[in-house]
């Protein structure tokens, strides 16, 4: 009896997140794109999903953007591989960490330092667009007063019970917080697919990039499935 009541629980509890995240996709505004951006891409030990990733964030559909990847002492060949297109891409530029800082903050934290624009879009090594058109999306969806966005990012589908779990609590996770933001109720995002503007960085000084960023800007969801994060 408690078992049936448990799924009938979890049903309605999906058709409601499910309504609302609908919603959201529904009332997606248009704005124009003139916006020159960084994407800032950490790596440690990524040589296996750079193969996977590295021409589709590269070759995303889109007028004037660079690619900064952030080597954090990788013990396996994903700096050296990365050089191998620094000559062919002018907009591609690798940085190292020093020798006595460590971790995907402090990537990141380096990378925006090193930006030339003031749109950042953050992702991880691990992840893959789900089209060229990914850039421009989460740019489209940006305005001066709202500047940050932040946007589904689901796991890749593969055969087995695990992945599947994995996929519906990413699924419940991201109706939950995409839902709360379009009401009004900001409480997280994922930093593999998120898009802001610098002025959110330097208004207050915080230990997290995403707390910092939801203390000070306007949020503008995007329940658009842009990132696909590789297993």
């Amino acid at each position: 009896m408690d078992t049936d009541l448990g799924l009938v629980f979890i049903f309605i509890y999906s058709i409601y997140w499910w309504k609302v995240f609908d919603s959201i996709t529904l009332t997606q505004p248009k704005v124009d794109v003139g916006k020159d951006i960084s994407i800032i891409i950490p790596v440690k030990n990524g040589i296996k999903h750079l193969k996977t990733s590295i021409n589709q964030i590269l070759f995303q559909n889109y007028s004037n953007f660079e690619v900064i990847y952030v080597d954090d002492h990788s013990v396996d060949d994903s700096f050296e591989y990365l050089k191998g297109f620094k000559d062919r891409f002018e907009q591609l530029s690798l940085l190292e960490l020093e020798r006595n800082n460590h971790g995907k903050k402090a990537a990141l934290n380096k990378g925006v330092e090193a930006s030339k624009f003031s749109w950042l879009a953050l992702t991880d090594v691990d992840c893959i667009p789900s089209s060229s058109n990914w850039l421009y999306t989460m740019a489209q969806n940006a305005t001066e007063s709202k500047k940050i966005v932040i946007a589904y990012a689901p796991y890749s589908k593969t055969s087995g019970l695990l992945n599947l779990l994995i996929r519906f609590e990413c699924w419940i996770n991201g109706m939950q917080y995409l839902g709360a933001c379009a009401n009004g109720f900001p409480y997280m995002g994922v930093g593999r697919n998120l898009f802001y503007h610098k002025a959110c960085l330097t208004a207050i000084s915080c230990n997290s990039i995403f707390l910092m960023v939801m203390m000070i800007c306007s949020s503008k969801v995007l329940p658009i499935d842009v990132i696909r994060p590789i297993l």
